[in-house]
């Protein structure tokens, strides 16, 4: 089971890692305000690619902004009033 070790005593830790995501914009009103607003502190990767298949370069400049501006919103945080 998840909660026990090979000996059936109770693990001592969280152990259990999530992987989950979604390209672009589409996360940030779902699991974004969970990295945002949750109560724990939830390692998180941004994986920006350096070149895009996509024709839309005004949509791509505005994906790497939005990729930008969430991961500085979490590094930099912001107090509460």
């Amino acid at each position: 089971g998840k909660q026990v070790d090979k000996q059936g005593s109770p693990v001592g830790h969280r152990n259990c890692a999530t992987i989950w995501g979604s390209a672009g914009t589409i996360g940030q009103h779902s699991f974004h305000q969970l990295l945002h607003q949750g109560t724990e502190n939830i390692p998180v990767d941004f994986i920006l690619p350096l070149s895009s298949h996509s024709d839309n370069e005004h949509k791509q400049a505005h994906l790497v902004a939005n990729c930008l501006a969430q991961s500085k919103a979490l590094t930099e945080g912001k107090t509460i009033a």
